[in-house]
């Protein structure tokens, strides 16, 4: 019987330390998304996700605006879909960003 590999721990980061790493990520994207260049509705994105073992760490985080968040997110799940349906085209400049999945690593 093949033995499953134990996951690898991510780094989480308690709420306070989090709110801190939020900011230096709007400092060092100069408060502007990095896919469009929008200033408003910044969130902080995983270019792994957590629930692929990414951690809450720099090199794994970029700011986007809420409009490129959740069209990467929605990429993201039409990748994993495996159907025929019509999908929506990707935003402008999304495709530039590494998408989710093996290989990614949450390097730019």
């Amino acid at each position: 019987m093949r033995q499953i590999p134990a996951k690898s721990p991510r780094l989480r980061l308690d709420a306070a330390s989090y709110r801190e790493l939020h900011q230096q990520l709007l400092e060092r994207g100069g408060w502007r998304c990095q896919t469009c260049g929008s200033m408003h509705n910044l969130q902080v994105h995983h270019l792994r996700f957590r629930s692929q073992a990414g951690g809450d760490v720099q090199q794994n985080l970029i700011t986007l605006c809420a409009e490129c968040h959740a069209g990467i997110h929605t990429l993201a799940s039409s990748a994993l879909c495996r159907c025929d349906t019509k999908r929506s085209p990707p935003l402008p400049g999304l495709a530039s960003l590494p998408t989710q999945g093996p290989g990614t690593g949450g390097q730019k």
